[in-house]
């Protein structure tokens, strides 16, 4: 049987806990992708700025590098 919502993209914030959770995880039952599910903490982000700014990264040139829970997977 087919899923709703198959083939869809389903962005939630405050998916980490509470209704944003029960609403993430209801979407996804229903067939929406759900990129990690959550919002990026501001650690996570900061690791990879220090990483970045770090020696190294003395030969990483020409890249792109995506920090966003996978949404450019999907």
């Amino acid at each position: 049987m087919s899923k709703l919502l198959s083939g869809k993209i389903a962005l939630v914030t405050g998916g980490t806990s509470g209704i944003g959770l029960a609403s993430a995880k209801e979407l996804a039952e229903q067939g929406a992708q759900v990129p990690l599910g959550r919002l990026g903490e501001p650690e996570e982000i900061g690791k990879v700025v220090a990483f970045l700014a770090s020696d190294s990264t003395s030969f990483i040139n020409g890249t792109e590098l995506f920090v966003d829970g996978g949404m450019a997977q999907v």
